[in-house]
């Protein structure tokens, strides 16, 4: 059995929602954020960096979200949540998968907590990146212009990776029409079952105005 160290409405539902979807038996542990439980001693032998999610397989910790995603996929292969070796999406499920968590991701989290000295600087980074970020979110979109999700026409962890960093994107200053094709392609993830299944505990507003 899996089990994963999780927060709602963190990235650790990426995880929680491809769970769902292989069909497997898992676990769930619930990190309390505002306790700081991510940063206790029990937690940081787990995770080192005191960051969410990790999962456990077979007792053993693996961490960082794209390399649990990836691993699940590789773990249940006959699920096809991940382009096999001979298939022409394999290369671009790997290119998205590291655009998501290197770029994406990552410039989302300068956003929601920058880091500066001077504490009028904030406003200033903050806006600095929603631009960067609508620059990004547009290359997705033309992305998703071509086909119904991010890889080709069929369904891979990385949708349930975006679905979740595209929900974050709803708190940017720039609304996400204007985005028209990852505002389809959200609304779309947002019926899926296994994230429709979990969200009494993953706790999205998939009711939400913009997911209609």
């Amino acid at each position: 059995m899996y089990q994963l160290y999780y927060s709602p409405r963190n990235a650790s539902a990426a995880v929680h929602w491809l769970l769902h979807a292989l069909d497997v038996p898992y676990e769930l542990i619930r990190i309390d954020r505002k306790q700081q439980q991510q940063k206790s001693a029990e937690y940081l032998e787990l995770n080192p960096s005191g960051r969410i999610p990790t999962l456990l397989i077979d007792g053993k910790p693996l961490t960082e979200t794209a390399a649990i995603l990836v691993t699940l996929c590789e773990r249940h292969p006959q699920k096809m949540y991940m382009p096999t070796i001979d298939q022409n999406d394999r290369t671009h499920f790997w290119q998205w998968m590291m655009y998501l968590t290197n770029t994406l991701q990552n410039e989302l989290m300068i956003y929601f907590y920058p880091h500066t000295n001077d504490p009028h600087g904030i406003d200033a980074i903050k806006q600095a990146q929603a631009i960067r970020l609508d620059e990004i979110l547009a290359l997705i979109d033309r992305e998703l212009s071509q086909h119904s999700y991010l890889v080709g026409n069929a369904l891979t962890a990385c949708d349930f990776f975006l679905f979740l960093l595209g929900y974050w994107s709803l708190a940017l200053p720039n609304p996400l029409t204007n985005h028209p094709n990852l505002h389809r392609y959200l609304r779309l993830m947002a019926q899926h079952p296994s994230i429709v299944a979990t969200n009494e505990i993953e706790q999205f507003d998939l009711a939400c105005d913009e997911l209609k």
